[in-house]
């Protein structure tokens, strides 16, 4: 590393990570909608991910913490590639998007490589690929489905195989990151109770750190959030099927909650393909 680089903003690689956020985020800008809190939402976050953790590695005083933070930032990298090839998939990007953001995301993987192995050649490729994220392990499963359906019933049977399974993972994600955000408002809400006082029940009322009152309920297959008895607005994305959300309450302790919500998308053939997700939240406020 060059003594003339005193900043971790005189690194080429970070400079490069900067840009390839910002277009990102230009790209995002023309998904559809519905995608506000799903495809576009992991793509940014992955592309911010990538120059912060660079940052971070670069501001560490030890060789081992500045390795892993590259690594982050290469597993951030690998992220955002697999769901470009998803976007390009559910043609949310033309070919020319494509290759040119590809051919970026690899050049710079190649500069976060040389950053680790500049502190450590043993350690480096070990580091630059610590584990897979959730993302790339449904890519890996979407692959195998593909080639497994090109053996027994040809490319046209594998693209849509392809495509219901892409659509699985678009909407786990989304239901995923609503929950999260549900949990996040729990946490700092209080008097959490039941629709009709019991222990279970399919709607949950609570008030939140602002001291309005917060109902989470589904309708129609779609996760709900109606504040002081307003209209109820959606929380989860269009093509996303929430079957059931239950919610319990326990009479020992009242400021938890359990959270099961049923996911699944609007298609006949994946009408049973139902994934339960469940999170057990405890609330925070005194």
């Amino acid at each position: 590393m060059s003594n003339s680089i005193s900043s971790f903003k005189d690194l080429k690689v970070w400079q490069r990570s900067v840009l390839l956020a910002k277009r990102v985020y230009e790209l995002t800008e023309r998904f559809p909608t519905r995608e506000v809190y799903g495809l576009s939402d992991q793509m940014r976050r992955a592309s911010i991910s990538v120059s912060s953790n660079i940052a971070e590695g670069f501001g560490r005083s030890h060789r081992k913490e500045k390795i892993q933070f590259y690594a982050i930032a290469h597993g951030s990298l690998s992220e955002l590639e697999s769901q470009l090839e998803v976007s390009r998939v559910l043609l949310f990007l033309d070919d020319k998007d494509y290759n040119e953001l590809t051919k970026e995301i690899i050049e710079i993987s190649k500069m976060v490589s040389g950053l680790s192995k500049s502190l450590s050649p043993r350690s480096s490729q070990l580091a630059a690929r610590a584990g897979f994220t959730l993302v790339e392990l449904l890519v890996a499963i979407t692959l195998f489905s593909i080639v497994i359906s090109i053996a027994v019933g040809g490319f046209v049977r594998a693209l849509r195989t392809q495509r219901q399974i892409i659509s699985l993972i678009a909407a786990n994600s989304n239901a995923s990151l609503a929950i999260e955000q549900m949990a996040r408002e729990l946490r700092t809400g209080k008097n959490l109770v039941c629709d009709n006082g019991a222990r279970f029940c399919d709607a949950l009322t609570f008030q939140n750190a602002d001291n309005d009152t917060v109902v989470y309920l589904v309708e129609d297959g779609v996760l709900e959030r109606k504040v002081n008895s307003g209209e109820p607005q959606p929380f989860t994305a269009a093509n996303v099927r929430i079957p059931y959300a239950h919610f319990s309450v326990p009479d020992t302790n009242p400021d938890r909650v359990t959270i099961s919500l049923g996911v699944g998308v609007y298609n006949p053939e994946l009408e049973e393909n139902i994934t339960n997700i469940q999170t057990t939240v405890s609330s925070r406020a005194l």
